[in-house]
């Protein structure tokens, strides 16, 4: 954004003390950033909105999970989650939100697939997987909202 508006980056920083790193965070829909109103008119011209999902995810930690495994399901190593997140230990806390950056050039749509267990819903399979129910229900050939413990389900 500096860059755009043509404003060194300590000076954008200090207008946004209220940012915890260095972008906003994209699992908002709206967020406001301070820009001086003199840069305003740039800022209009130049702005052109980046596909947020194509640069960071956002991981939801679920039971069971580690860093270890957060990074091999995103392809990202985990030693950057970390310090991306300004995390000081491995330990990970239910339902905290963790930025993951993803490598743009990088094959972002991995395919794996998820053994659906007892309690399991397409719900909560897809909110697991960041995905919504019709994609999952799309990728599997699914009609129905009905899963079976042991059922394949194909997570892309």
């Amino acid at each position: 954004m500096a860059k755009l508006i043509d404003m060194p980056v300590d000076e954008l920083k200090a207008l946004n003390s209220h940012l915890k790193y260095d972008f906003i965070p994209p699992y908002e829909e709206r967020y406001d950033l301070y820009i001086p109103y003199i840069k305003l008119a740039d800022f209009n011209q130049k702005y052109q909105p980046a596909d947020l999902q194509q640069i960071y995810k956002v991981h939801t930690v679920v039971s069971g999970e580690s860093l270890s495994k957060i990074g091999k399901k995103y392809g990202v190593r985990y030693g950057i989650i970390k310090d991306f997140n300004n995390l000081t230990s491995n330990k990970l806390s239910l339902k905290q939100k963790l930025i993951i950056p993803i490598d743009a050039k990088k094959k972002t749509a991995r395919h794996h697939t998820y053994v659906v267990k007892n309690g399991d819903t397409l719900i909560s399979i897809a909110r697991l997987h960041n995905l919504s129910v019709k994609h999952l229900k799309r990728v599997n050939n699914k009609t129905g909202s009905i899963v079976r413990i042991g059922e394949r389900l194909r997570i892309k």
